[in-house]
Parts: C-alpha cells; sequence; structure tokens
C-alpha cells in the first residue's frame, strides 16, 4: 500500500491535483450561487416594482375613461344647444355671425374631443410595455431558477 505522505508517488499527486481543482469548484460554485441569489432578487424587486406601476396606470386607464364618459356628455349637452340655438336664434343676431360662431365651437368640441384620444394611445402603448416587460422577466425568472 502507498503512503498518501510519500509525495514522489504518482498517483498521489493525481489525487492531490484533483483535491485541489474540487475545492477551487466548490469555492466557485459557492461565488456563483451568491450573485445568483443577488440577481433574483434585484429581479423580484423590478417585478414588484414593475406590478405598483401596472396598478398605477389601471387606475389612470379608469380616470381616462371617466373623463371620456363626462367629455361625452358634455359634447352632447353642447350639441343639444347648438340644434336649438339654431332653430330658434335670437332676434337681434346676424345668422351669418351665428354661423361664424357655430363653426368656431365645433372646430374647439372637435379640438376637446381628440385630446383624449391621444392620452388613450400613450396609454394603452404605455400598458402594452409594461405587460411585456413583466412577462420577459417572469419568463427570465423561470430560466434562472
Amino acid at each position: 500500500m502507498v503512503n498518501l505522505e510519500d509525495r514522489s508517488c504518482k498517483d498521489c499527486l493525481q489525487i492531490e491535483n484533483i483535491k485541489n481543482k474540487m475545492e477551487g469548484f466548490e469555492k466557485t460554485l459557492k461565488s456563483s450561487e451568491g450573485k445568483v441569489y443577488d440577481m433574483i432578487l434585484k429581479l423580484q424587486d423590478r417585478v414588484g416594482t414593475l406590478e405598483r406601476q401596472g396598478d398605477k396606470n389601471e387606475e389612470r386607464v379608469s380616470m381616462i375613461f371617466n373623463i371620456l364618459n363626462e367629455i361625452k356628455d358634455s359634447v352632447k349637452i353642447i350639441a343639444d344647444k347648438i340644434d336649438d340655438f339654431e332653430r330658434h336664434p335670437p332676434g337681434n343676431v346676424s345668422v351669418e355671425a351665428l354661423r361664424r360662431d357655430l363653426k368656431e365651437l365645433s372646430n374647439r368640441v372637435k379640438v376637446v374631443e381628440d385630446k383624449p384620444a391621444k392620452k388613450w394611445d400613450d396609454t394603452t402603448k404605455t400598458i402594452t410595455l409594461v405587460l411585456v416587460t413583466q412577462i420577459a422577466i417572469f419568463i427570465i425568472s423561470k430560466i434562472l431558477k
């Protein structure tokens, strides 16, 4: 039987080299585990942030729908008043002046109607971006597990 204390033994040197390599692998593995754990914590924080942003975006969408309903009601009232005004114009105002005022008012209503649509498009883009990001983070977190 060969004594492991004998350093001239070829097998003993190979065993010692393997032992040293294994210790190196163990250290590297422990270091990698710590890095992966840190990455997972960062990803969890980011997912939490995205979920909170998603909740805020849902509130914004709800608010936009409420504003759109208010605008719709206001436009209906304005249209009714315009119809009534066209049917029964005041006696001391010329019809041509009324038509100009009506055209200007129609242009203003058009501008007011277009604003929520633009905001809705921006909100839709933001919601889509948040959802795609959340899905990507979820997939990455599953891969890293």
